[in-house]
C-alpha cells in the first residue's frame, strides 16, 4: 500500500487496525492530497475518498506473532523519514 500510494501521489494515513492474532487491517481509505499541506485543512475541504481492500492470506505462524510488532515499528519509523 505504501508503494501504491507513493506511485499514485496519494496521501496515506491510518490508525491501528490490528484485531488479534493474524488479523491485520486490510481496508485502507485514501485520497489524493498534497504532502506539503496540512492534512486537517485538506480533510476540511471534503476531498473525494476511496476505499482500497487489500486482502491476502495471512500466516498464523508463531514466528509471525513474535516478529510482527518489530516489523510494524520499522514501517512506522520508515514512514516518518
Amino acid at each position: 500500500m505504501i508503494g501504491f500510494s507513493k506511485e499514485n501521489n496519494l496521501l496515506m494515513f491510518g490508525v491501528t487496525g490490528w484485531h488479534g492474532w493474524g488479523c491485520m487491517s486490510d481496508v485502507w481509505t485514501v485520497f489524493q492530497g498534497n504532502v506539503s499541506e496540512n492534512i486537517q485543512e485538506q480533510l476540511a475541504k471534503n476531498p473525494q475518498m476511496q476505499v482500497i481492500l487489500c486482502r491476502q492470506e495471512q500466516s498464523r505462524s508463531i514466528l509471525r506473532f513474535i516478529f510482527e510488532p518489530f516489523a510494524a515499528f520499522y514501517y512506522y519509523i520508515k514512514m516518518q523519514i
